[in-house]
């Protein structure tokens, strides 16, 4: 296994004032048999190999005493980092994505329909999905194609064809898209009842007035007896 030390020894770190389309640009600056490591991304900087340490010391004195548009070539022989090191740092630069779970459908009977093409009849939909009671057409869109919105019998069953476990119906030569009703509900105008207000004084109970009712007729009738018995005695 080769020293990774000794493949740094034998490297040269190069910066030139212009940004780098290939590796012969750099090559041509060099002498004897090189091989250019260029970044991923266009940039003004590469690392130059060369066969051995003795080239790598001639090229970089003669690199030195170049210029390229006026401006001088910058070279020097780079340090080597640890393997572990260089490891870390490769570990750092690692995106870990975490795959978000997909929210699952919520339970309805309503389904939204698309991609109908023009011309077709509520029944045509109706008998196309199992378990169909009720089908309402939309307007058409911009692509000219129709769509409804159609009322299942059973939550398992639409479920299924959100899900695709059910194959999607072909109608009038048109493979129909179904998703699930997604569409806001309007709220309703209905007032709800006021809350009843709470006072100090308790009101009466309409059977406690007749109880009071009946005990004032049974003492005007005591009274009425009473008088009765009195004249008779007199008489």
């Amino acid at each position: 296994m080769q020293d990774p030390s000794d493949d740094y020894s034998r490297r040269l770190y190069v910066r030139v004032p212009f940004t780098i389309k290939n590796d012969n640009q750099i090559k041509e600056l060099f002498l004897g048999d090189v091989k250019v490591k260029l970044p991923r991304q266009s940039a003004r900087f590469c690392h130059v190999v060369f066969p051995d340490i003795d080239q790598t010391i001639k090229n970089l004195k003669m690199i030195k005493k170049k210029t390229l548009n006026g401006k001088h070539i910058i070279a020097y022989i780079p340090k080597p980092r640890p393997v572990d090191e260089r490891k870390e740092r490769n570990k750092k630069r690692r995106k870990v994505t975490v795959p978000v779970p997909k929210p699952e459908p919520k339970a309805t009977r309503s389904l939204f329909i698309s991609n109908i093409k023009p011309g077709t009849k509520m029944h045509e939909i109706k008998e196309a999905f199992t378990g169909c009671l009720a089908v309402k057409f939309l307007k058409m869109n911009a692509s000219k194609l129709m769509s409804a919105i159609i009322k299942m019998e059973d939550f398992q069953v639409a479920a299924q064809y959100i899900k695709k476990e059910r194959e999607w119906p072909i109608v009038n030569g048109n493979k129909l898209y179904v998703h699930a009703d997604t569409r806001k509900r309007k709220k309703s105008n209905i007032k709800q009842d006021k809350p009843f207000k709470i006072y100090n004084s308790k009101p009466e109970s309409p059977m406690k007035n007749n109880l009071n009712e009946s005990t004032t007729d049974e003492t005007e009738e005591e009274e009425n007896s009473g008088t009765e018995s009195e004249s008779s005695l007199e008489e």
